[in-house]
């Protein structure tokens, strides 16, 4: 009887050492490779040189036959390219007018050229007195955001710029956006440090600079760029791009930051920064996506679903940048079939109402209009799946990715 009650107490304890070292497991982040190149294939590699050799602009979310293409369509009043266009270009004109952008005219450290902003949802006792400080999902609408106000309002411009020089031609648009990236890149006086300086920095320029990065790419053959000034903004991207290899994250962070090396990468035509993101984008798949297509480190935010489409937004962006680059991403499976498709699978059901119906998490606030549920225009356009349509069409065209793809129904949308 005895031995019996201590071959019980030994297997209990096993039993609880075991389920203790397992919680310990799943609370424990994975650990990243320090080089993610080691995910890629050889023939990947290679595909990545011939991108590179070939050096082609534009060619990070759209090339020159793509813009040809959607070109005639425009001209043939199509749906949904003509209402999309017509709206891109009175963005481009009202940019025109636009006080240009930049870090210093709000202060801050080494005479306001770091970026510097306040965290969103922090600071709330200041106002009500009540714990705790900071509330997951609830803006703090007295927190300096000045800032990424202005890096947000770059990275739309350029972008906008970039596309509108790109269908017109219009030396215009191309002055103008030169002129941003002068002051936010380049003078002595305003310019931004090229370096990521906070946690709050390290979300907010990933998703705000490649919009910047992608005008600078739509514009990268203006004839009167002078050579001087692409010199020196590109030695910024270089710098900026060096910075953001110095840090990485689990969750949504990490798939802003991938993108953002990638967008870099791309503009600068740098075959090490390509490597890195495409690496790094595959060994993400099996740590943020579960065989359902949840992502797994967004579950607990106040807003999970929209988190979860703001992580798998960056994912989508940068399948993108990589089928300019002739490696597919979006196909990209481990485990089962686990994959971008699968998370853009199960979300789609949740993102066809504002109100996030059946959602089986927390969504504190409803769905935003155009915001990252416009993922599925790039989406609907790869993999032309009726359930991404249903999302395009309860949102209604043309949608707004308002970081980087203000214009996602013109350049990605399909009939």
């Amino acid at each position: 009887m005895l031995k019996k009650a201590i071959g019980f107490f030994i297997v209990g304890l096993i039993l609880v050492v075991g389920s203790s070292l397992m919680w310990r497991a799943l609370q424990t982040p994975p650990q990243l490779s320090e080089d993610p190149t080691i995910y890629l294939e050889t023939r990947e590699v290679a595909l990545i040189r011939t991108a590179v050799g070939n050096s082609a602009h534009p060619n990070m979310y759209l090339n020159s036959a793509e813009i040809a293409d959607i070109k005639a369509k425009v001209e043939r009043n199509a749906a949904p390219w003509r209402a999309a266009y017509d709206r891109m270009i009175a963005q481009a004109n009202d940019a025109l007018s636009a006080e240009p952008y930049s870090v210093t005219y709000n202060g801050g450290p080494n005479d306001g050229h770091d970026y510097q902003t306040q965290r969103a949802y922090c600071g709330w006792q200041a106002i009500d007195n009540q714990k705790p400080d900071c509330r997951d999902g609830q803006v703090n609408p007295n927190a300096d955001r000045q800032d990424y106000e202005q890096a947000i309002a770059l990275g739309k411009d350029a972008s906008t710029l970039g596309l509108a020089y790109a269908f017109t031609q219009n030396p215009a648009y191309a002055e103008k956006l030169m002129s941003l990236i002068r002051v936010w890149c380049i003078n002595a006086d305003t310019r931004m440090n090229p370096t990521f300086t906070s946690q709050q920095s390290k979300i907010e320029l990933s998703i705000s600079i490649p919009g910047l990065f992608y005008g600078a790419d739509l514009a990268y053959n203006y004839p009167d760029w002078s050579p001087n000034e692409k010199a020196l903004f590109e030695d910024w991207v270089t710098e900026m791009s060096q910075s953001a290899l110095g840090w990485h994250r689990i969750n949504n962070f990490e798939n802003w930051r991938v993108n953002f090396i990638a967008s870099a990468g791309s503009l600068l035509t740098n075959e090490a920064l390509l490597d890195y993101a495409f690496g790094r984008f595959k060994e993400l798949i099996p740590i943020q996506i579960d065989s359902q297509g949840r992502m797994v480190h967004e579950l607990d935010r106040t807003t999970s679903l929209s988190y979860s489409l703001y992580a798998i937004n960056a994912m989508m962006q940068t399948a993108e940048i990589a089928r300019h680059k002739n490696i597919d991403l979006y196909g990209y499976t481990v485990d089962g079939n686990i994959g971008l498709e699968r998370a853009v699978d199960y979300h789609a059901q949740f993102a066809a109402s504002q109100n996030a119906q059946n959602w089986p998490y927390k969504q504190m606030s409803p769905l935003k209009a155009n915001d990252n549920v416009a993922l599925y225009e790039m989406a609907y356009a790869h993999w032309q799946k009726p359930t991404y349509l249903d999302v395009i069409e309860y949102w209604q065209r043309p949608m707004t990715e308002r970081r980087i793809h203000w214009h996602i129904s013109l350049t990605h949308g399909q009939s």
